[in-house]
C-alpha cells in the first residue's frame, strides 16, 4: 500500500507520516510540500491514499484535488486542516475528497479514520460536518450569496482597491486565477463592474 503525504510543513508531514506507518501495515508513506511536487509524484508513484493539507501556499485546494482524483482516480483523498473553512472543504468534498479532518484530532482517532476511509467509508470530523449542515440550511432559506473562501479573501482586497495583480501576490496565485474569481463574484453578486461587486456585497453585509 502506498500513501502521500501533502503538507507545506516539515513537523505536520513527519507526524502524519508517523500515523499513516502505525495505522496500516506493509506501507510505503511518501511526503511532498506543495502540490507541484504532488502531481509529479502520483505520476510515477501512484498512491492508494493521499493524505493532503487544506492551505498549501499558491494552491487552491479543490483544484488540487480534482487534478490529482484524475490523476489517481483509485486512490482515497483525506483532507487535513488546522482551520474550518467551510466553503473550501465543500469544494474539496464536491472535486471528489472522501473525507476531512481536523489537525486537532486525536492521534488514535486520525489512525482509525484512515482505516474506515480506506475501507470505502467518507467520514467527516463532526465539528466540519456540523457546519456544513447550518451552512446548507442557510442556503436553502436563501439568507444571504454564498461566496466561497478564497472568493471572499479577493473580495476584501478587491475593496481595498487593489489590481488583479496585486491580489495574485498577496494570495500566492496566479493572476488568470484572480480573474476567474473576480468574474465569479460579479455574476454571484450580479455586478456590471468590480466597483459595482464591491458595493453589492457591502450592501449584503459580505464585507
Amino acid at each position: 500500500m502506498r500513501i502521500l503525504v501533502i503538507d507545506d510543513h516539515p513537523v505536520a508531514r513527519r507526524g502524519l507520516q508517523a500515523l499513516a506507518e502505525e495505522a496500516f501495515t506493509d506501507t510505503i508513506v511518501a511526503s511532498v510540500a506543495s502540490g507541484r511536487q504532488a502531481l509529479t509524484h502520483v505520476a510515477d508513484n501512484p498512491p492508494d491514499l493521499i493524505v493532503c493539507d487544506l492551505r498549501l501556499p499558491g494552491e487552491d485546494a479543490a483544484v488540487l484535488c480534482r487534478e490529482l482524483l484524475t490523476r489517481v482516480p483509485e486512490a482515497r483523498l483525506v483532507i487535513f486542516t488546522a482551520y474550518g473553512e467551510l466553503d473550501e472543504i465543500r469544494e474539496c468534498l464536491a472535486a471528489g475528497a472522501h473525507g476531512c479532518l481536523l489537525k486537532d484530532a486525536s492521534e488514535p482517532n486520525v489512525g482509525k479514520v484512515l482505516v474506515r476511509i480506506m475501507a470505502g467509508d467518507t467520514i467527516i470530523e463532526p465539528r466540519i460536518a456540523k457546519g456544513l449542515a447550518m451552512a446548507y440550511s442557510r442556503e436553502l432559506r436563501g439568507d444571504t450569496v454564498q461566496l466561497t473562501g478564497r472568493e471572499r479573501e479577493v473580495l476584501k482586497l478587491l475593496a481595498e482597491g487593489l489590481s488583479n495583480k496585486a491580489i495574485a501576490e498577496a494570495l500566492f496565485l496566479a493572476e488568470s486565477t484572480i480573474k476567474g474569481h473576480v468574474a465569479a463574484l460579479r455574476q454571484k453578486l450580479e455586478a456590471t463592474s468590480r466597483l459595482h461587486a464591491v458595493v453589492q456585497a457591502d450592501r449584503q453585509g459580505l464585507l
